[in-house]
C-alpha cells in the first residue's frame, strides 16, 4: 500500500511539473506570436516603402528620358 502511495505522489509530481512546463511554453509561444505579428507588420510597411520608391525611381527615369528627348 505504501508503494502505491509513493507511486501516486510521483505521478502527481510529474503531472505538476508537466503543467508548469506547458504553461511556460504557452507563454513563450505567445511571445513569439507577438514578435511574428510585429515583424509581419514591419515587413508589409517596408514592402510598401520599396514599392513607393520604385515608382519614384521610375518617374524620375521617365522624366529624365523625356527631358533628353525634348532637349
Amino acid at each position: 500500500m505504501e508503494c502505491l502511495i509513493v507511486e501516486l505522489k510521483q505521478v502527481r509530481d510529474d503531472r505538476d511539473h508537466s503543467v508548469i512546463q506547458l504553461n511556460s511554453l504557452n507563454i513563450e509561444l505567445g511571445n513569439y506570436k507577438e514578435k511574428i505579428d510585429k515583424t509581419s507588420k514591419e515587413c508589409k510597411s517596408f514592402c510598401k516603402k520599396v514599392s513607393d520608391l520604385e515608382v519614384c525611381i521610375f518617374r524620375f527615369i521617365l522624366v529624365s528620358v523625356m527631358h533628353n528627348y525634348w532637349a
